[in-house]
């Protein structure tokens, strides 16, 4: 039995496919700080 677990979901977990998609917008076009004053800030908020 080779198959690795990995055990460290504290740190970090998998992202749904459907979670990815719906995220991939704010990653690729709106990507400012939503805590700034800017424009790309106020775009991605």
């Amino acid at each position: 039995m080779n198959q690795l677990i990995y055990l460290d979901y504290n740190a970090t977990t998998p992202v749904a496919p459907e979670v990815l998609e719906a995220t991939l917008p704010f990653l690729r076009v709106h990507f400012g700080n939503p805590s700034s004053a800017r424009p790309f800030g106020r775009i991605s908020a």
